[in-house]
């Protein structure tokens, strides 16, 4: 039965401040809001191998909307930032930590030999004590610089372990039990012949404390010590015995059969083997209380952190802003960051790059969603950087509510209790509804869980119908928004939308502000077209109203598409007669 002090121990979660065992305020985030905010592309950069992969998901796909849980986890990546030996520390115990999670742990229950459990057992005790030594040097060396509340629970969870009558006095034993079993190294068989000179008999003769090695020529015609453990041939390794069969066109290995005059021997050889291990298998049962669960879970929540730090560091290597947001009360439903961009971006510039300065290749941007803009009609021209700034948006919220830092200079958050996105999809046909009906299946699918602290990311809905009827639906959406005072980011390509804005905030009681905002607006003195023939884009993000047709109709000129110059063309090439002078 464990004690109430063990128990303790294994409720310790470096990201819940009340526990890995208590009730979580988690948003899961939708499976399309996985895709449509590019968070799989974040995840795989992250990562380093599909097993981390998994365990950060379990994080930043279930971000908190808990002020409290999300400081928790902020003091824990500050200090990992702040203090280079803990960092280092923490990087250098993880092989050990890992090897108790996947080689150790998670093997238990398994049929196994009592040799097997008895080796397998002092490995996990073996690397139970190197943790705890090395967590206990590393604090004991960082003392009062530890701030974060999570690091001083963890150092109190190690020096109660280390000062553990039970777990002391494993330790000291530990080394002579591990030396027992350890101390076979070798076998000794002896094999009886025929007059042909073939096997036909064997027996173990002894177990040996060296291993043999292969012996050359000179070493045999020279005698020295240690000679007795070099052989007369070559050592050979251990491979698979395997054999071929075709099977379906193509070979497969096929395991062959064990030589049978082996198999007694290797029964003889377990049975040798298990009687070192009985006394060994009686001792370690004083200390069947000793876990690894506590370092189990450590690993999984030490690879979210170090994966955050690293995003950080690399981030901040290219010249990119890197800020801790602050948070404030989710009433206050703001997002307001200042220089943002999107992080899923950068990670792709920087893919494949040791060292790259992003900051002329990034542009950053300010998200204000607030009082003075709490729902905001994006508007602006195809690649002008609308659906980019919205997954930035929705990135920043994940990352801030796993407890990372953010990519801007300056952020301030209430965190949302649900992350809802709507991005164009592919008709789903075996339902029957249509590429309308669809859409609105989905919208539904959001407005039934949303709530005024939630955040609406709508990237172009409503365009598989009438331009009218379009529009209509998405002036009666953004009236719902504002009764409920939802953050929300519309983009559109209708500027219709935009410039109704006014009109929905008189006639629509709430108190969530309908602003329109811009994306890529073209300067005064940059509107000529490059040397490609595009316009330059600005990718920027401001708060204004639509740039509507004049935009349209600059466009088409600058490209030689409006009526005037495609008349022209037509009339040179004489497939129109010229238009008679006035």
């Amino acid at each position: 039965m464990k004690t109430e002090r063990t128990q303790r121990r294994e409720s310790f979660s470096l990201l819940w401040p009340d526990g890995d065992d208590q009730p979580r305020q988690e948003v899961a985030l939708p499976p399309d809001a996985t895709e449509d905010l590019a968070l799989t592309s974040v995840l795989a950069a992250m990562a380093d191998g599909e097993r981390q992969r998994k365990l950060l998901e379990r994080v930043l796909l279930n971000p908190t909307h808990d002020c409290r849980t999300i400081r928790y986890r902020q003091e824990i990546v500050d200090d990992l930032l702040r203090l280079p030996t803990l960092l280092d520390r923490i990087e250098q115990v993880m092989p050990m930590l890992e090897a108790l999670a996947y080689d150790y742990y998670h093997r238990q229950g398994e049929e196994n030999t009592a040799l097997v459990e008895v080796t397998w057992r002092l490995g996990e005790l073996e690397n139970v004590v190197n943790c705890v030594s090395g967590l206990n040097e590393t604090f004991a060396e960082l003392g009062d610089r530890l701030q974060a509340e999570g690091w001083q629970r963890l150092r109190q969870q190690i020096e109660q372990m280390a000062a553990d009558d039970i777990f002391q006095q494993m330790a000291a034993e530990l080394p002579q039990m591990l030396e027992k079993v350890r101390a076979s190294k070798s076998i000794t068989i002896g094999v009886n012949l025929d007059h042909h000179l073939q096997p036909i008999e064997a027996t173990l003769l002894s177990v040996n404390d060296r291993p043999f090695r292969e012996s050359s020529l000179l070493s045999r015609l020279l005698p020295g010590d240690g000679q007795q453990w070099r052989g007369i041939a070559p050592l050979h390794e251990r491979t698979p015995p395997q054999r071929t069969i075709i099977g379906a066109g193509m070979p497969l290995p096929v395991p062959a059969r064990v030589n049978p005059m082996l198999e007694p021997l290797f029964r003889d050889l377990s049975r040798v083997l298990n009687k070192v291990c009985r006394p060994i298998a009686r001792a370690l049962e004083a200390y069947k209380t000793i876990s690894a669960r506590l370092f189990v879970n450590l690993y999984q929540e030490l690879v979210f952190y170090l994966a955050g730090v690293r995003l950080v560091q690399r981030l901040q290597r290219a010249n990119l802003p890197v800020c801790r947001p602050q948070l404030v009360a989710a009433e206050e439903r703001v997002c307001q960051v200042q220089d943002s961009y999107n992080v899923a971006l950068a990670l792709s510039k920087l893919h494949g790059r040791q060292e790259a300065n992003l900051q002329a290749e990034i542009i950053t941007n300010p998200i204000f969603l607030g009082p003075e803009g709490r729902i905001q009609v994006l508007t602006g021209p195809n690649q002008g950087g609308k659906t980019t700034y919205l997954q930035a948006v929705g990135l920043i919220h994940v990352l801030a509510q796993s407890g990372l830092p953010v990519p801007g200079a300056r952020a301030t958050i209430a965190p949302a209790d649900g992350i809802y996105t709507h991005f164009p999809a592919e008709e789903q046909l075996e339902k029957g509804t249509g590429r309308f009906g669809d859409e609105a299946r989905r919208l539904k699918e959001i407005f039934q869980g949303v709530t005024r602290h939630s955040l609406l990311l709508l990237n172009e809905p409503l365009t598989s119908t009438s331009f009218g009827e379009s529009l209509y639906l998405a002036q009666d959406l953004i009236r719902v928004m504002r009764r409920l005072g939802v953050r929300a980011i519309f983009t559109t390509h209708m500027h219709e939308l935009a410039d109704s804005v006014q009109q929905l905030n008189e006639d629509t009681e709430g108190d969530g502000l309908v602003i329109s905002i811009v994306a890529s607006r073209i300067e005064e003195g940059t509107r000529e077209a490059g040397a490609n023939g595009v316009i330059p884009r600005s990718y920027e993000i401001r708060r204004g109203p639509p740039m509507g047709r004049s935009f349209a109709r600059d466009l088409a000129q600058r490209y030689g598409i409006s009526q005037r110059q495609l008349l022209d063309d037509l009339q040179e090439r004489g497939i129109l007669a010229e238009d008679d002078e006035e």
